[in-house]
């Protein structure tokens, strides 16, 4: 479990001209956030404090929170947007703009991106049964004169360039150890689902009549990967949305979204194994982040950490047949 400190010193570090790595920073932010209910309710606080204190000094600093905030809000999960959509962080972030000592320290940059999310927040999620970004948003729009956010050329969150599209960055991103934080959760998810395979495995062949703390176990099981579908659903959009948006693209791109693409593929196909055995319809119990569209190719078998992962089927002495968890 992230502390608040933890968050903080990794939010600060995101944000800052110091980083090396801007887009592995802001998917360890990311991956930090979706860890648990008490980081994603804090983020958005800390995000915002940040950005309310070094905005008025620094254009670059205030674009990179903003990008931070952008990108949480798509890719940190549902409880991230629902922490943002609260009154007092809205009225922080407004107060800037409001507030006409503040505002005229705010650079124009920082005005239209403003703009930008508050009008996409405000639409995206007008289903809340309290919308308090459309709200907020019909606050600035009645407020001092704003500017035109037509003129906004780059709506995107990457923070390699600035809302007109120019560069902001001096160092190049190296992708290779994006991929590497994208990938590392799920080498480990995937020795997770195949425990979860073993054990309920074993308490199917068992021969004897479930207890309660097998039925706890059973429940837990399928929770449990039905968490990880989620969370590896919410990696492929992660991954599409940079792939196919990074300006500065390195020549071993192609390369390394094969890697990226093995891993999912072993993901879905260790996932379909659990869902087998658990009995679960794969398409039952789906979340909202689960429903977003990726570019997963289809089953044509694949190596996992070297070794087949390939799925098979071993038929039992009856009728049905019984998937077989391959590591």
């Amino acid at each position: 479990m992230a502390r608040y400190k933890d968050i903080f010193d990794m939010i600060e570090y995101a944000t800052d001209e110091r980083c090396s790595n801007r887009l592995l920073a802001f998917a360890k932010v990311r991956h930090t956030v979706r860890s648990g209910p008490l980081a994603a309710q804090s983020a958005p606080r800390q995000l915002v404090n940040r950005f309310c204190s070094v905005a008025p000094e620094n254009q670059s600093k205030g674009l990179w929170c903003l990008d931070l905030l952008q990108m949480c809000s798509l890719h940190a999960g549902d409880a991230f947007v629902l922490a943002l959509n609260s009154q007092d962080r809205l009225n922080d972030l407004l107060n800037v703009f409001l507030n006409p000592v503040k505002s005229r320290l705010i650079s124009l940059q920082i005005h239209l991106k403003i703009m930008s999310l508050f009008q996409t927040w405000s639409t995206d999620y007008k289903n809340f049964s309290a919308n308090n970004f459309e709200r907020a948003y019909e606050r600035l729009v009645r407020g001092p004169a704003m500017p035109n956010v037509d003129t906004l050329q780059n709506s995107h969150w990457l923070p390699d360039r600035d809302v007109f599209g120019n560069s902001i960055e001096e160092n190049r991103y190296n992708l290779q150890d994006f991929v590497s934080e994208l990938t590392t959760e799920h080498k480990q998810q995937h020795a997770e689902l195949a425990m979860i395979f073993q054990m309920v495995s074993g308490l199917q062949n068992s021969g004897q009549d479930s207890s309660s703390r097998d039925e706890k176990k059973f429940s837990d099981a399928c929770k449990r990967t039905l968490e990880i579908r989620r969370e590896v659903d919410a990696s492929k959009a992660f991954w599409n949305d940079v792939s196919r948006n990074l300006t500065d693209r390195p020549q071993n791109l192609e390369e390394m979204a094969s890697t990226v693409q093995t891993v999912f593929e072993s993901m879905d196909q260790s996932i379909r194994c659990c869902l087998d055995v658990l009995n679960i319809n794969p398409k039952a119990k789906e979340q909202p982040e689960s429903s977003r569209k990726d570019d997963v190719k289809p089953d044509t078998g694949f190596e996992y950490g070297g070794r087949s992962v390939e799925p098979k089927i071993q038929t039992s002495t009856h009728a049905s047949s019984k998937v077989k968890f391959c590591s």
